[in-house]
């Protein structure tokens, strides 16, 4: 994966998540809600496939979960389940485990700025605004196409 210096690839696309989730600020959060909430259940799986030498399971299990962070887009997440997908068949074990490793930390990260913005904008009632000020409150990303 090759950026520039000045490129951060955010944790969430929050334009491209918008967007793919037709406008739908509500349904976002909830798809993200449920992302993480079977995200640890998923690398806690996987971890048991890798333990196990089952390297088609290994495999499986990080292919869906790739396809669920780049519908999401979770860029960082996608990178990392595709990295260990493509390890699955033939690195080592504890190469496999840091990996794993590494995507329960991104996972968590998705966690954190989901649960940031909803501390951020507790009060309001307004879903429209609700996206607005998550979108405001982001960084900047330019010439990223997830």
């Amino acid at each position: 994966m090759s950026q520039g210096c000045s490129e951060v690839i955010p944790v969430i696309n929050r334009d491209e998540l918008i967007m793919r989730m037709m406008g739908s600020l509500p349904l976002a959060l909830r798809m993200l809600d449920r992302f993480v909430a079977s995200g640890q259940a998923d690398c806690d799986s996987i971890e048991s496939a890798v333990r196990n030498g089952d390297r088609r399971a290994i495999a499986s299990l990080t292919h869906r979960l790739r396809g669920a962070a780049q519908t999401l887009a979770l860029a960082r997440v996608s990178t990392v389940a595709g990295e260990l997908e493509q390890a699955a068949l033939s690195e080592s074990i504890p190469h496999l485990l840091m990996l794993v490793e590494q995507l329960r930390s991104m996972i968590d990260e998705v966690r954190q700025e989901v649960g940031e913005f909803a501390t951020e904008t507790v009060g309001g009632d307004n879903h429209k605004d609700l996206f607005t000020v998550w979108a405001l409150n982001r960084p900047m990303v330019r010439g990223h196409h997830g």
